[in-house]
């Protein structure tokens, strides 16, 4: 989910809300030579660091999981590619983080994808948004009603 409008400074939107239901996660990919903060608003997320973008490499150099409350970044030259899952088994707690992006002033070319490897091969994919925030927000009221 976003929760600002595409301003050009950043691959798709700037600000990203996402939920990572226990047991999945994203394909290893990189972020098009951006900047990030990630922050861990609930629950834990397990990311896995990979020297380069390459169907070849499929075992991470590296793995660190974050927790509530933790922040972690990445650059173009640190922690581009990665791969980001909820640890936990399925049915276990979910996972949201909330991410920026940006590139950096000395970036002139601003690269609008993030490239992943799917089924050997490395595809493109443009950054987008399942809701806006206050469709999100609609929905989880929605939701909520239902329960109660």
């Amino acid at each position: 989910m976003t929760i600002d409008s595409n301003l050009g400074d950043s691959p798709g939107q700037p600000y990203v809300l996402e939920i990572w239901p226990a047991g999945n996660g994203s394909p290893i990919h990189n972020h098009g030579r951006a900047c990030a903060i990630i922050h861990v608003l609930y629950g834990q997320i397990e990311v896995s660091l990979f020297p380069a973008l390459s169907p070849a490499i499929l075992t991470p150099w590296g793995k660190v999981t974050f927790n509530t409350g933790d922040v972690t970044f990445l650059t173009p030259d640190y922690y581009q590619i990665h791969q980001l899952k909820n640890p936990l088994p399925k049915g276990g707690t979910f996972c949201a983080t909330i991410q920026s992006y940006r590139y950096p002033d000395s970036d002139n070319t601003h690269y609008e994808y993030f490239d992943y490897i799917e089924n050997g091969q490395i595809k493109q994919f443009t950054p987008d948004s399942d809701w806006t925030y206050l469709e999100f927000k609609c929905l989880i009221e929605q939701e909520w009603k239902q329960t109660q």
